[in-house]
């Protein structure tokens, strides 16, 4: 019985050093991902007037690489609303949401 005991133990312990260094490696990105976060934080607020207006005057008919890149920006600050169905994450059909990406670009507090 002591042997079982002794090896439940060993488990025990080799299970929480592992939770701990997983914790660490996720604490570890997680302060990658706010640097990032705030390095692109750092380089919207440096865009000037005339650059944002550039932005918002492609709303119309932008190529298509832009039209990809403001709708993952989008999807990316309305991501809350597909966090709890994945089903709905993958219903989406962008091209629907067109005009809601449109209207994200002339709303003042966009950037």
């Amino acid at each position: 019985a002591r042997e079982g005991a002794g090896a439940v133990a060993r488990a025990a312990t080799r299970t929480a050093d592992e939770a701990e260094q997983e914790v660490a490696d996720l604490d570890s990105e997680i302060s990658s991902w706010q640097a990032e976060r705030n390095d692109a934080k750092e380089r919207v607020a440096s865009l000037t007037k005339s650059q944002l207006n550039e932005v918002k005057a492609l709303k119309g008919s932008p190529p298509v690489s832009v039209r990809r890149a403001m709708e993952s920006v989008w999807v990316v600050l309305n991501s809350g609303q597909w966090a709890k169905s994945e089903s709905r994450l993958k219903a989406l059909d962008l091209s629907q949401e067109w005009t809601k990406v449109q209207r994200m670009l002339t709303t003042d507090d966009f950037v």
